[in-house]
């Protein structure tokens, strides 16, 4: 049976005609068996057997061929309706394919951001579930190639297994294009998922971290310190956020080349460069607050030790003990006390070589340090100032008594040597009726009295002197 409906037709046709016309030899049959049956009454017993048998053979050979024809016509009427069926089948299971497969053909490049990819998995599971669903009119095209292969031989079966081939090959690939692009499509979703929640989760730790690192200029470096060490613990767990960016980023690359990958490596790019920007200023920030911290708490210290020495020098001259009226020991308090005005002129040295490193201190702190650190500059000049004019009064009083101390023990020392004098001769007159005359006794006073008037004046000049100084 040919596999061309036309031919198939013409071939029904012409098997009709030859069935008619053998249907139409059926009276001639029939008119011959009734005259053999005539014939065998008359004739003998032998010729009797030769006319059945020859009536017997004739309506054999007729029913077959009647038989046979009508069965061909039948089966060219199957064959038709199977030839019919499968062309119609194969048409439009063909058709079906064609746009299925341009269909899926528009799903070679997943999609690289989450929203749009869920639209192209739900379209691609719809067509995915239609290629399954076809399933059933794929065997169906089958059998009826089948059945019309079974009706034909030569080269029309083999173009009817061509056609099965084709169409077997074309499902097979598309089912199996749909399944490898549902897996794709389920990895490109996943991977798009996590890029942008790392995206969107690093996008929003940037936003929140270049703020705070220019608010910390104008707090303390303490609590910058503790600021940007928070930050570097922040970095650190970002460091593995940036990782997911660059691995998820790296695998959707693959799965969606060109526009895509553009969009996933620009997108990589800016954060990349946005994170280690912000990772060298918190590095930055670091070092120089703990060079910072580390200096603040140097002159801290030190100043705070000078105020204390201060203090302490203030406290040991306002103790101090009152000048002594002893030549020797007056004259060892004002040793003391020239070492001690020495190491006081050394001290305010230093404590001016801290304010200047102070007022640099200042210039790189803010806020509260900076105010305490003014403070304590400020604090350790008044000290300063305060114990260098205690010193200085000390030094004046000491100064001023040295020569009243030394005048004092001149007029002593002479008024003792003319007391003793004066006994020895009021004892060697003792007895005496003779006395000093009155006029001598005044002499006396009056000589005395000028010598401790001009001791008094030697000494007050000596410590005018020593309070100009």
């Amino acid at each position: 049976m040919a596999t061309d409906k036309s031919q198939i037709e013409m071939q029904i046709g012409q098997q009709q005609a030859l069935v008619a016309q053998i249907c139409g030899q059926g009276a001639a049959v029939e008119q011959m068996q009734k005259t053999g049956r005539m014939l065998i009454a008359l004739v003998s017993e032998d010729d009797r057997e030769t006319i059945a048998s020859r009536l017997a053979d004739t309506q054999q050979r007729y029913d077959k061929l009647r038989d046979d024809c009508q069965g061909q016509q039948q089966l060219l009427q199957q064959g038709l309706r199977s030839l019919e069926q499968f062309t119609g089948s194969v048409q439009d299971f063909v058709s079906w394919l064609d746009l299925a497969e341009r269909r899926m053909a528009m799903f070679t490049a997943p999609s690289v951001f989450v929203e749009p990819l869920e639209r192209q998995q739900e379209q691609l599971n719809t067509l995915y579930g239609e290629v399954e669903e076809k399933a059933e009119n794929y065997k169906l095209v089958m059998m009826a190639g089948e059945e019309v292969m079974r009706s034909t031989s030569g080269d029309e079966a083999m173009n009817v297994k061509n056609q099965l081939d084709n169409v077997r090959q074309r499902y097979t690939d598309l089912s199996n294009r749909g399944s490898d692009l549902s897996q794709q499509m389920n990895d490109a979703l996943s991977f798009a998922r996590q890029f942008h929640d790392s995206h969107n989760n690093i996008s929003d730790w940037l936003l929140q971290v270049e703020p705070q690192l220019k608010s910390a200029d104008a707090v303390g470096v303490e609590e910058q310190y503790h600021i940007i060490k928070s930050l570097e613990a922040e970095l650190e767990t970002y460091k593995a956020v940036m990782e997911a960016i660059t691995e998820s980023g790296a695998r959707l690359m693959q799965l969606s080349p060109r526009e895509g990958a553009y969009s996933i490596k620009d997108i990589m790019g800016r954060d990349k460069r946005r994170f280690e920007g912000i990772s060298e200023q918190i590095q930055k920030r670091s070092e120089r607050l703990r060079h910072s911290r580390a200096k603040l708490g140097e002159v801290t210290l030190d100043v705070d030790d000078m105020v204390e020495w201060f203090r302490g020098a203030e406290t040991a001259l306002t103790r101090a003990e009152p000048p002594s009226t002893n030549l020797q020991k007056l004259r060892r308090q004002q040793q003391d006390h020239r070492s001690l005005h020495d190491e006081i002129g050394q001290q305010r040295a230093r404590a001016r070589d801290l304010a200047v490193a102070a007022r640099k201190l200042m210039q790189e702190t803010s806020g509260d340090d900076q105010e305490s650190i003014r403070a304590r500059a400020e604090q350790l000049r008044e000290a300063g100032a305060r114990v260098a004019a205690f010193a200085a009064d000390r030094a004046a009083v000491l100064e001023g008594a040295l020569p009243l101390a030394e005048t004092f023990a001149e007029l002593h020392e002479e008024l003792g040597r003319w007391l003793t004098a004066a006994e020895d001769a009021a004892r060697k007159q003792e007895g005496a009726t003779a006395t000093l005359s009155t006029d001598a006794i005044k002499k006396q006073q009056d000589t005395n009295k000028v010598r401790v008037e001009v001791g008094w004046e030697e000494g007050w000049s000596r410590e005018e002197r020593g309070s100009a100084r």
